[in-house]
């Protein structure tokens, strides 16, 4: 009859229990090193570092080594096993593991030149750059040559306070989609991928889609359920921070302007451009637009300069392009747009304009009616916020570096008419 030790070696095989055995019972030691000293191939699928090293050490002849799914080793564990083992020629490397990162194939490639891996996805470093943004939102992502290039887009939007509507991302000058791979462009290593801002719809309301009991202070705040001077220093300084990746390198003239009496200067202003019958047509024109396409709570409708000063009978466009550049303080800015919007309170009681800075150089902001409850408008100054007064008629002027948001409308509609002035290129 067979011994237990034979029958090991011939039908159960297992490298990692022969390691338990030889320290489990002395009168199996000599067997099972026997035939681990012997072994030219070892499974070790989910094994550890530990495991690892065991088998590398009680294994010198050793081959061919399955790591597949070896999610807690770690590469120093690799290297080691590898200049322990000479005659090691071939590593299984399926699923999640080490092999698959590209710090460790870099030092398992350093330790092991020959060495030959089967089963690793090619990796790729592509680095996603903003020209022409004058912001240093460089970064630089490790990659599956398969990967789909969406999941890139959104990390780097995410790093930077935008959404994937926001931007649009280029490769070699042509448009990307979320569902294109490394692969499938052509991309090599240290390839670049540009991102460039759209030009959006200004202030996008946008639903907050977590659960009431995760909200922040500021989330609170947006949501009409706090007050701006409730809110905590601490709060408003990480708004600053979480914008901070989105200032510009050479800040923008105005930034820093300074008054008559050499004070720092806000990056907004507000001024009376209409009176109240003039706000009363603008109102009046937009809800005749509106009912035409009924049904949305945010309803945007562009006007030219000659048609907003023939809807107000004055020189409006003009008055506002004078609002701007009282924040522009010499910059050259493209003709700029006019938008009517109305938006109204809806169901949907989680839609907010969150903290932000424009794209638009200047943006001036004018309400045509006061029939409202919410939609305020915060801006940031320092470590506090300030809230303009908003009556009907009154625009509020700010450049880039404003950083502002809107709390939702918690009733009524809000009417008011948008400036927005894009730099000149």
């Amino acid at each position: 009859m067979a011994s237990i030790p034979t029958i090991f070696a011939t039908e159960w095989a297992d490298a990692r229990l022969a390691i338990r055995l030889t320290s489990l019972n002395t009168n199996w030691h000599r067997v099972m090193v026997e035939w681990l000293e012997l072994q030219t191939s070892v499974d070790l699928r989910n094994a550890c570092d530990a495991e690892l090293g065991s088998i590398s050490r009680k294994c010198p002849k050793l081959e061919s080594l399955d790591l597949s799914d070896g999610e807690a080793m770690t590469s120093s564990a690799i290297v080691d096993a590898l200049r322990r083992c000479p005659s090691l020629k071939t590593l299984v490397a399926h699923g999640r593991n080490p092999v698959q990162t590209t710090s460790g194939w870099r030092a398992i490639q350093e330790a092991r030149p020959d060495i030959v891996v089967i089963g690793r996805r090619s990796r790729l470093v592509i680095r996603v750059r903003a020209p022409g943004l004058g912001w240093d939102l460089q970064r630089r992502f490790d990659v599956g040559e398969n990967t789909p290039l969406g999941k890139v887009m959104d990390k780097w939007c995410s790093l930077f306070g935008l959404t994937s509507s926001q931007v649009r991302f280029l490769a070699d000058g042509e448009r990307i989609s979320a569902s294109d791979t490394c692969a499938s462009l052509g991309l090599q290593d240290g390839d670049d991928l540009d991102a460039l801002l759209e030009r959006t719809n200004i202030g996008q309301w946008q639903a907050l889609d977590i659960p009431e009991g995760s909200w922040t202070q500021l989330d609170r705040l947006l949501l009409g359920k706090l007050e701006p001077h409730q809110v905590s220093k601490e709060t408003v300084l990480s708004v600053v921070r979480r914008t901070q990746a989105l200032t510009p390198a050479s800040p923008v003239p105005g930034w820093r302007m300074r008054s008559a009496q050499g004070e720092v200067a806000l990056p907004w202003k507000s001024l009376k451009v209409l009176d109240c019958e003039q706000c009363a047509k603008l109102v009046e024109w937009t809800e005749s637009s509106f009912q035409r396409e009924p049904g949305a709570h945010d309803f945007q409708l562009r006007l030219t300069g000659a048609e907003l000063d023939q809807l107000t009978c004055d020189n409006t466009s003009r008055t506002l392009t004078a609002c701007a550049e009282s924040v522009l303080n010499g910059q050259e800015v493209a003709p700029p747009y006019f938008i009517l919007r109305r938006h109204a309170a809806s169901d949907q009681t989680r839609l907010r304009i969150p903290f932000h800075r424009d794209y638009s150089l200047a943006v001036v902001n004018m309400s045509l009616n006061s029939a409202y409850t919410g939609g305020t408008l915060m801006f940031v100054h320092g470590a506090r916020l300030i809230c303009p007064e908003r009556k009907p008629g009154w625009a509020t002027a700010h450049n880039q570096t404003a950083i502002h948001g809107v709390s939702r409308i918690t009733a009524g509609v809000r009417y008011n008419l948008l400036a927005a002035f894009d730099p000149a290129d």
